[in-house]
């Protein structure tokens, strides 16, 4: 088949137009199945297909808002965020009502009743998410801004705390906080556990594939699985209850089976949900849905 012209409506900031250092998998670099221009969109401003009339497909990704209008190339949406609540869910059904397709990734598929909508997994950035030298015990990363749209920040911020506690008590080297994305990137690669608390059960993180990715252990509490993402809880990453099994988890990862999980975990990012990958998978997909 041969490569489409895609435009991409993206969150409107340097990161999400960032190749190779971009934070999300896809779109992220080069592929042989698209090639792409970067456009923005916010407040659901009328966007006129006639004007892509050159694109043989317009994918607009879960940041920023358009109102598609009148004729031209199909439209992808991608939603990966739709979970966090109802608010924010509504919203994205109604950017999905003006796409020709609408791609969900972790979130329940009941609310998109009515729309065509199919699964769609996150993928990962593995030219920046990648193994780096294991010369961290431990590194987490979950935000825990005191927002009104960051779940259960005061008990990621609590974690934190509790963390850096533990890994002082045991002399084990600790990372946190907000870093740039190549530091992000860098700081999994390093780390030997990747610590995460969910925002939600609906919410299977970015993060697990990204962790992954670097061939780290995915320590995190309980989330809904999905079939499409063929992972399996203490098979592909440790779980713990809830917060007080944490010492107990890293003492038992650190003495060594954190290396069963994190290259359980790589193996299965490199076979199934890399942006190369998924690419694959997303121009069979627009060829069998518009024929293109």
């Amino acid at each position: 088949m041969r490569p489409l012209k895609v435009a991409l409506f993206v969150k409107s900031s340097p990161v999400a137009a960032e190749r190779e250092n971009r934070n999300m998998g896809m779109w992220s670099y080069p592929v042989p199945e698209f090639e792409w221009k970067h456009y923005f969109a916010n407040n659901f401003q009328a966007v006129d297909k006639a004007r892509y009339k050159d694109y043989d497909l317009i994918f607009h990704e879960d940041a920023g808002y358009a109102a598609y209008m009148g004729s031209g190339p199909p439209v992808v949406y991608f939603t990966f965020d739709s979970f966090l609540d109802e608010a924010h869910r509504a919203v994205r059904i109604k950017q999905a009502h003006y796409a020709d397709l609408t791609l969900v990734d972790h979130d329940d598929m009941e609310p998109f009743r009515g729309l065509k909508a199919l699964r769609f997994p996150y993928c990962t950035n593995d030219h920046l998410y990648k193994p780096l030298p294991k010369n961290v015990d431990v590194a987490y990363h979950c935000q825990s801004g005191a927002r009104s749209n960051s779940p259960r920040a005061a008990e990621r911020s609590a974690l934190r705390t509790q963390l850096s506690e533990i890994c002082e008590k045991h002399r084990w080297s600790y990372v946190s906080g907000a870093l740039s994305n190549i530091d992000y990137a860098a700081s999994m690669g390093h780390a030997k556990i990747v610590v995460n608390l969910v925002r939600g059960w609906l919410n299977r993180p970015h993060r697990e594939f990204d962790a992954m990715a670097c061939e780290a252990a995915f320590l995190t509490d309980p989330y809904k699985e999905i079939a499409e993402d063929f992972t399996i809880a203490n098979l592909h990453y440790p779980v713990y209850k809830d917060v007080g099994w944490i010492e107990l988890a890293l003492e038992r990862l650190l003495a060594g089976e954190w290396i069963r999980y994190a290259e359980a975990g790589r193996k299965l990012v490199m076979d199934n949900h890399t942006w190369a990958i998924r690419a694959q998978q997303l121009r069979d997909l627009v060829a069998k849905e518009f024929g293109i």
